[in-house]
């Protein structure tokens, strides 16, 4: 829904479970990454980073093309 709403916006999802069905689907839906509960603060700011990181080489590359 939020991505209706705010297209290109990176989502990490914070779920309880192991990569399941659910979280999968997400993923394929368009959802940047995952985190498994619990993690740590330094991990969500690990996984922003990274998601952040490609968005810009996604970019970069495309502007190349």
């Amino acid at each position: 829904m939020m991505r209706k709403l705010v297209p290109g916006l990176p989502v990490i999802i914070c779920t309880g479970y192991a990569l399941d069905d659910t979280t999968q689907g997400m993923l394929q839906e368009g959802a940047s990454d995952y985190l498994q509960k619990p993690f740590k603060p330094g991990d969500l700011t690990v996984k922003i980073r990274q998601v952040l990181d490609n968005r810009i080489n996604i970019r970069h590359s495309v502007s190349y093309l």
